[in-house]
């Protein structure tokens, strides 16, 4: 307590009561009714946007919650979709489609310079990635290698791509890095998996959780769900803290000194979970639950307050067409909710 006053500019108040007028998250004062020191924390919570116009589950997203594209995705006869629809922050509208049809595709960038690459066609991953430039898709490099479902993380021109499935049969450890251009192959995961989100940039990226197939592996692969989180420099894969519950298939955003992870499998029922985990750089905790059960949702955000999660998979009925926004609150007056006592 020593240096709040250098920091904040102001000495910490000693109040009979909680402050009235706080200005907002990290503002501390000493309650001597109690005597505890008090601060204001973030409030996080869920708002469900304006539906998806084509239900599905497993499409990309780029963007976030403000401005958003969705392309692609597993639609209510089983098949792929190239459906592309835009978010305004309040409604999705019909634009251009994808130049392939595919599921199980990630997003990356933003939703006038977006880009996705390999997923799922027919029984197999592709190597296929294409460009969003606000208008229409364009077919762009291919992978060094074919897969479906994989984690990604950065931007149309530094993107990251790690893991994913071959076939009905196993997953992969192989990551792509994207100049723009190209795709190059980069280091290896240290446990190959599919069906991870990423989410962060280039150089500082999380792959998070997934499923993976035990060895030996056979057809169709026993797959079961991990809470394993790795961390790329730029250079190479880490393991770092692991998820609070191991899941795949689920949504993300934000960077790898502050995420969020939503919904997904926790086993092998595909109605999915509520819950989610938050990630200060140091360790996961359990964060705040959606309003519904899901799996296999499109998430983006390159922070955390700006998360967007589109359609997923639930039954019934297996696809949905809803869309989630996460937000902080950090000005509330205090209350339960957003008032806690310092205790170290």
């Amino acid at each position: 307590m020593t240096d709040y006053k250098e920091i904040k500019g102001k000495t910490v108040q000693s109040l009979g009561s909680d402050i009235a007028n706080p200005s907002g998250e990290g503002q501390i004062w000493f309650n001597t009714a109690g005597s505890d020191y008090k601060t204001i924390v973030a409030v996080a919570s869920w708002a469900t946007g304006g539906n998806i116009l084509t239900a599905r589950d497993s499409g990309a997203v780029c963007g976030d919650k403000t401005a958003a594209i969705l392309a692609g995705g597993l639609i209510s006869d089983h098949s792929v979709t190239l459906a592309g629809e835009t978010y305004d922050g309040s409604s999705w509208t019909e634009t251009n489609d994808l130049n392939t049809a595919r599921s199980r595709l990630p997003g990356m960038g933003s939703s006038t310079a977006g880009l996705t690459a390999g997923g799922w066609i027919s029984s197999a991953g592709t190597a296929l990635s294409e460009e969003y430039n606000g208008t229409s898709w364009a077919e762009g490099n291919a992978l060094p290698v074919a897969k479906s479902g994989p984690g990604a993380a950065g931007t149309q021109t530094a993107g990251l791509t790690a893991g994913g499935g071959i076939n009905t049969a196993g997953n992969v450890a192989t990551s792509e890095v994207y100049d723009g251009t190209s795709w190059t192959e980069a280091a290896t995961l240290n446990t190959s998996r599919g069906g991870s989100p990423g989410t962060g940039t280039q150089t500082a990226g999380f792959l998070l959780g997934g499923n993976y197939a035990p060895a030996p592996v056979s057809n169709p692969a026993p797959y079961q769900k991990t809470a394993i989180v790795e961390e790329y420099n730029g250079t190479s894969w880490t393991e770092v803290a692991d998820l609070s519950v191991s899941r795949g298939w689920m949504a993300a955003a934000g960077t790898t000194s502050n995420a969020l992870v939503w919904q997904g499998m926790t086993g092998p029922t595909p109605a999915g979970v509520a819950s989610s985990d938050t990630f200060d750089g140091t360790s996961w905790a359990t964060g705040t639950a959606t309003p519904e059960v899901n799996s296999k949702a499109a998430g983006h955000g390159t922070t955390v307050g700006v998360a967007i999660g589109a359609g997923g998979y639930a039954t019934p009925p297996p696809y949905k067409n809803t869309t989630l926004e996460y937000a902080f609150d950090t000005t509330l007056p205090p209350g339960a909710q957003n008032v806690k006592t310092i205790t170290d």
